[in-house]
């Protein structure tokens, strides 16, 4: 795996914290 810096790994929460927010709505929407 490769080894981010401090703020790779800042960003990488975020955008992952986003895509589960955005899976959540999705999933709600379509009833799963």
């Amino acid at each position: 795996p490769l080894i981010m810096p401090e703020d790779g790994r800042n960003v990488a929460k975020i955008l992952w914290e986003i895509t589960k927010q955005i899976d959540t709505k999705v999933g709600v929407k379509n009833g799963l």
